[in-house]
């Protein structure tokens, strides 16, 4: 087994910390007093800066996993200039599910 390539794809929506906080600020600033409010913004940003990334991703509404799968999976052909149908095997990896049956690496796969 030879790997030729490899590629990734990801949603073009970025979120940082201090985006985080101030939706927090702005929808709870009328149900907490400032005490309160503080408070949890200081345990989100502890938590957030305890992950160790101050940029996170999100899919857009009409995005799924599946769309950077294929994505991903075009771009590392690209890469390797192969024939699709010469691929024997296919890895798909991911920390959601897109649904539960069938699987999904098979739908990536077509």
């Amino acid at each position: 087994m030879k790997i030729l390539a490899n590629a990734y794809s990801l949603p073009a929506f970025q979120i940082t910390t201090e985006w985080i906080l101030q939706k927090l600020r702005t929808r709870n600033s009328a149900r907490m007093n400032d005490s309160e409010l503080e408070r949890l913004l200081a345990k989100v940003d502890d938590l957030l800066a305890s992950a160790g990334s101050d940029t996170k991703r999100q899919a857009g509404e009409h995005e799924r996993g599946l769309d950077f799968a294929v994505d991903a999976g075009r771009q590392a052909i690209a890469k390797c200039d192969v024939d699709a149908r010469e691929i024997d095997l296919l890895l798909y990896t991911s920390v959601g599910r897109g649904w539960l049956e069938p699987a999904t690496a098979n739908v990536v796969q077509q």
